[in-house]
């Protein structure tokens, strides 16, 4: 029989990632070796991961209880145009809601209740039209890099679901969805923004035609939610972390301090917080990943690849990502504490010796993905590539802010 993917020797080899207190340096700069902090292998921490845990498979078919769970299907077309003269009907597609962007399990409730949080809704890239839809090019030769929103309306959403027992396997119940919400009680979107202190993308609908940027859109990734029933979301447009009530409407969404004007014209309050360098993540690489502490004092978030500061090329081979620390005063957002760097692994320690992992050697295909918080300052990081995922234990607690 082939060893698992990752035997207890190799994850011991590869265990580099690390962190340290980040005073502001370029995303490519070298780590000096005498800086860094080792991270703990997720067998040494949490030892019921690796023994004995039982890993036990999810029936999805579940979610046809909820009448919302099918969006419906849309059918692909282009009209003419100066350069195709004749009205292109492409592929009728199904779509459904992918509500398992991010989870948490809020302490004190059953253990078999959770909370997700959707994306932004479906997309397709651009650049995939031909290959999706049967219609090369549906959004104009020079719109590649942008993307479609076959269902431009879908309103990013919490989820509240319950495991149940179905026969050998466990399927899920839904008990609540939460609409996200401005000031005025109307659902937001996950389309676009209209950013001009960072990049953005274009959006298309199903025929083709360019929609209009959307300033209160988001990309919702990642979600913990507070014992007085508020969530606080992140998400990759701005980027930014969302401060939701228990209804679903935003109370605030903080952003990079020079992406905040940008967005001025939404109807819901926002602020500039973050640290304005954050605005330099590669599009769909934005804060992927938010903790909490038991105690509620602290919000953590990750970056989920390194940033393109000062420019592209250091994205691509960097291997630094940042976690910000913030501290929490009856769960708003109070001063920034810290700012760190987790420093993820090379790519080729995402496969074994059998060579049955993921040989790619891009180091931007390695993202962070998730992040829990087991104590002040105690972080579970989840680290993958596009098959492969490792567990790491971190601790902030030791590092000189």
């Amino acid at each position: 029989m082939a060893p698992p993917i990752f035997s207890k020797p190799l994850v011991l080899s590869a265990a580099i990632s690390s962190i340290l207190l980040l005073s502001a340096c370029d995303d490519k700069v070298s780590i000096p070796a005498d800086n860094v902090v080792t991270a703990s292998i997720i067998d040494d921490a949490l030892p019921a991961l690796s023994a004995g845990a039982t890993v036990r498979s999810l029936s999805l078919p579940a979610l046809n209880d909820l009448t919302e769970a099918g969006l419906g299907d849309v059918t692909f077309g282009a009209a003419p145009t100066i350069i195709k003269a004749v009205t292109e009907t492409g592929k009728t597609i199904s779509f459904d809601v992918g509500f398992g962007s991010g989870a948490f399990h809020m302490p004190g409730d059953e253990a078999d209740i959770f909370y997700t949080i959707t994306d932004r809704g479906p997309n397709i890239k651009c650049s995939d039209s031909g290959k999706l839809t049967d219609i090369a090019d549906l959004c104009g030769a020079d719109n590649a890099a942008d993307k479609i929103f076959p269902i431009p309306g879908f309103a990013p959403s919490i989820y509240k679901f319950q495991l149940v027992e179905s026969g050998s396997s466990l399927s899920i119940k839904v008990l609540e969805r939460i609409e996200l919400k401005n000031d005025s009680g109307k659902n937001i979107t996950g389309l676009t923004n209209n950013l001009k202190a960072t990049n953005t993308e274009k959006s298309f609908d199903a025929k083709g035609d360019l929609i209009a940027f959307d300033n209160e859109g988001v990309d919702t990734e990642a979600l913990v939610r507070l014992k007085d029933g508020t969530f606080w979301l992140s998400e990759e447009y701005g980027p930014s972390l969302l401060h939701v009530a228990a209804d679903g409407k935003v109370l605030e969404r903080v952003v990079p301090e020079t992406v905040a004007a940008d967005l001025a014209d939404a109807d819901y309050k926002v602020s500039g917080l973050l640290p304005d360098v954050i605005k330099y993540r590669p599009l769909n690489r934005g804060i992927e990943s938010i903790a909490v502490s038991p105690d509620e004092d602290y919000l953590y978030f990750t970056m989920q690849s390194p940033l393109a500061h000062p420019d592209k090329a250091s994205y691509k081979a960097s291997r630094h990502v940042r976690i910000v620390k913030f501290a929490l005063a009856n769960g708003e957002l109070g001063e920034q504490l810290g700012e760190y760097i987790y420093r993820i692994d090379a790519p080729h320690t995402f496969n074994n010796p059998d060579n049955e992992g993921d040989s790619s050697t891009k180091q931007s295909a390695i993202k962070v993905s998730e992040m829990t918080a087991v104590g002040k300052d105690d972080l579970i990081i989840l680290e993958r590539n596009s098959s492969v995922t490792k567990l790491y234990r971190v601790n902030l607690a030791n590092e000189v802010n």
